[in-house]
């Protein structure tokens, strides 16, 4: 999978495509198309050539009161609202009779936001749906099961074994300096969708402390990035 950032003063850099079950909708040009190159990942309804929109769950599979992040690739003004559907989210808005929350683009190319899954869901597989301009842009599903059930990867995020990602210039995240050219983003506690939209927020930090984030970086165009309370972490290395 290769992704491009772009210059800090873009309000849209692109970041990596959700590694937990994504698939984009979107008809865009072939310059912004992202090919897979990591591992594979279970479920994966559909790949697109290119995705300016991804959508992505900390977990695919979860249980009744589970709290859960949804993230990934947002290409929109920032600023501007996406709206993400499901039976399978608490929220007191809806859309054509389906659950719904909205959460804001940013300056990144990336949103996030956190949601619950209703106390009262009964088990099955769900749709969860990203919405942009009165359209569908992507699509994933979340598998609940009864509370108390054995869910796998519910508490933890699926390991990304390699995702590309272009720096267009020299540049800094937190300590580190990574020259421009291309790089892989790898993770054993994270997808690969969520390592690289962090890796890109870290770039639009241009040198500054990451808050909550240690940096470990051993020479120019390598380094690993450790969230201090929770002990997920990510490394890039610059490719020969």
């Amino acid at each position: 999978m290769s992704i491009h950032s772009r210059v800090r003063t873009s309000p849209l850099k692109l970041v990596g495509i959700g590694a937990v079950a994504v698939t984009a909708l979107a008809n865009v040009s072939t310059a912004l198309a992202a090919q897979s190159g990591g591992a594979a990942v279970t479920p994966v309804i559909a790949r697109a050539k290119s995705a300016p929109f991804t959508i992505g769950v900390s977990a695919s599979t979860a249980q009744p009161g589970q709290r859960l992040t949804i993230s990934g690739l947002a290409y929109a003004r920032a600023g501007l609202n996406l709206t993400i559907t499901s039976d399978a989210i608490a929220s007191s808005r809806a859309v054509a009779g389906v659950p719904a929350v909205q959460t804001p683009a940013l300056v990144e190319g990336i949103y996030h936001t956190t949601v619950r899954v209703p106390p009262a869901t009964e088990p099955g597989t769900y749709s969860v749906r990203l919405r942009f301009d009165n359209r569908q842009v992507a699509v994933t599903n979340l598998r609940v099961v009864a509370a108390g059930s054995h869910t796998g990867d519910s508490t933890r995020f699926n390991a990304c074994a390699g995702i590309g990602f272009t720096v267009l210039h020299n540049d800094r995240a937190g300590s580190a300096y990574l020259p421009a050219g291309g790089y892989t983003v790898a993770s054993g506690t994270m997808d690969c969708g969520t390592a690289s939209a962090d890796f890109s927020s870290f770039l639009a930090g241009a040198g500054k402390a990451i808050p909550g984030w240690n940096t470990t970086s051993p020479a120019a165009g390598r380094a690993t990035f450790t969230q201090r309370n929770s002990g997920l972490s990510f490394s890039v290395a610059k490719n020969r």
